[in-house]
């Protein structure tokens, strides 16, 4: 690829069709900003709240073979985890914006892969992208997701499943 090619990947025109950087970029802030909020909720439910009255006493679920699983570990594994990487999306915007760029203007032929038979993978022309649905809806995703260990730790080891009578 000769240098004004590369250049020309690197630089980002005003608009893309289907991809609007600065809706992108605030639904990745709102994101990453949810994200935070549930895993502090989190975190102070797990240091400030005294576990040993509740169903999950030392903050342990039991399974149903038995081997208790800590809820640290479930908050760091599916809270703490994807609250990083979106606030490293949000952190790193110009090189994360630059990569779908760069995706959606730079269109191999047909199927490319690292070698024969591993990660073949067939491109297809970017117009079928919008990337704002699909950007949007993952941070929304992410932002759901990180929201599931407090949610578990509310309905399992509180009384609020018991007071809301899901139960």
């Amino acid at each position: 690829m000769s240098d004004k090619a590369t250049h020309h990947a690197n630089s980002q025109p005003s608009s893309l069709p289907n991809y609007n950087p600065a809706f992108v970029r605030k639904a990745a802030i709102y994101s990453a900003a949810s994200c935070v909020c549930w895993l502090a909720i989190a975190l102070c439910i797990l240091t400030f709240v005294d576990p040993s009255n509740s169903q999950c006493p030392g903050w342990m679920t039991q399974a149903q073979n038995g081997s208790p699983t800590s809820l640290w570990v479930i908050v760091g594994l599916f809270s703490a985890v994807p609250t990083i990487w979106i606030c490293i999306i949000v952190l790193r915007w110009k090189s994360f914006s630059r990569k779908i760029y760069r995706h959606y203007t730079i269109q191999p032929d047909g199927v490319v892969g690292v070698a024969p038979g591993f990660f073949l993978r067939k491109y297809y022309p970017p117009a079928n992208y919008d990337y704002n649905f699909l950007l949007a809806g993952v941070c929304l995703f992410w932002s759901l997701f990180s929201a599931i260990p407090l949610v578990f730790m509310l309905m399992s080891c509180t009384g609020l499943a018991q007071a809301l009578y899901l139960n």
